[in-house]
């Protein structure tokens, strides 16, 4: 990480849901996994990811604000039962 950091290159964990938890799952997933890492880490916040996994999105705006880097939008109908989301094609 060394040689991002000296040539300025930033990056952003991607919070994301599979079947199986995701380490960077939740909005407190990705804070914890930024601990102790460089300030040219932050956050790539998928607010579809986080509205269909049952998440509060103006939370997640809120928590993960001071480290965004990107927030990644795409058009997704919820469907959110518990912890469950398909975000196959045509699973709408």
């Amino acid at each position: 990480m060394n040689a991002a950091t000296a040539a300025k290159l930033t990056f952003g964990l991607h919070n994301h849901y599979f079947p199986q938890k995701f380490a960077y799952e939740s909005p407190e997933d990705v804070l914890q996994a930024l601990q102790g890492l460089s300030k040219t880490v932050g956050a790539t916040l998928d607010l579809g990811h986080i509205a269909s996994c049952g998440y509060d999105t103006l939370d997640a705006v809120r928590k993960l604000g001071p480290y965004l880097k990107l927030v990644h939008l795409k058009d997704v109908k919820s469907r959110a039962r518990g912890r469950q989301c398909d975000h196959r094609p045509g699973h709408r």
